[in-house]
């Protein structure tokens, strides 16, 4: 019987091993090699697929994300529960997030969007899945503001303020500037950084939203550092950003 506390050592296991020595450094060939073996060791016995979920999430969680969506995809198909499609959308987010090319990250956004669909269906009021499927619908590659809007709303409406992680607020935050409202997505974001003062992608949205007023270029700096503090949290586009505005910010800063 899987217990558990059985899947909890398995992901962490195979994390530990996959994560690299050092935060930043990349794993050994012969790290990777252990733990690939070690999780087709662990998922040949399984035939739950309780192990194999855990196994995804334990690779997610060291990055190494070409290993985890099998894992993941099996998981979703074998247990067919909302958490393990909710994994696997979380997954296919990942990869999209780190794809160079539009028409492949579509692809497997669109995949993603699926299977949020699935939890949606049975759990409407999933955080998780609302939130993250708005965060997709808000990308260039589908535009749809006005439908993400629409749906973090009907959601903020349904669920308690106290049930909303400060992940909500910056996805409901991004939707509302996209859409040019601009007040309101500042509220959004400070109503986010109460709950997590330190997100990295929250601090980047709310120093680049007022790092134009110059009454608030040392806060908008001080919450662009922090974010870029988060190290590889900040997806390297933002990170780019961040660094050209505090740039910016110092330049003016030195020519006052």
């Amino acid at each position: 019987m899987v217990t558990p506390s059985h899947a909890t050592a398995a992901a962490r296991l195979v994390e530990v091993i996959a994560q690299g020595p050092k935060e930043g450094q990349p794993p050994s060939s012969a790290d990777l090699d252990q733990a690939k073996g070690i999780a087709r060791e662990i998922a040949a016995r399984d035939d739950t697929g309780q192990m194999i979920l855990a196994l995804a999430i334990g690779l997610h969680r060291a990055r190494q994300l070409e290993l985890a969506a099998p894992y993941a995809e099996t998981a979703a198909a074998r247990l067919d529960t909302p958490a393990a499609h909710l994994n696997f959308g979380d997954l296919l987010l990942a990869v999209a997030e780190s794809q160079s090319d539009p028409n492949q990250a579509r692809t497997v956004l669109t995949r993603a969007i699926a299977e949020y669909d699935v939890v949606l269906k049975s759990q409407p009021n999933s955080v998780e899945a609302v939130n993250n499927k708005a965060w997709i619908l808000l990308t260039p590659h589908f535009g749809q503001t006005q439908k993400a809007l629409d749906m973090v709303l009907a959601l903020r409406q349904r669920v308690s303020a106290a049930a909303l992680p400060g992940e909500f607020y910056d996805t409901l935050g991004a939707i509302q500037e996209s859409a040019g409202q601009t007040s309101a997505a500042e509220q959004s974001y400070l109503e986010g950084l109460k709950k997590a003062p330190k997100h990295p992608v929250l601090n980047f949205h709310f120093g680049k939203l007022i790092a134009n007023d110059r009454s608030r270029a040392v806060k908008a700096r001080s919450h662009l550092n922090t974010a870029l503090a988060a190290g590889d949290r900040l997806s390297p586009p933002m990170a780019r950003e961040a660094v050209r505005l505090v740039g910016l910010l110092d330049q003016e800063k030195g020519g006052r």
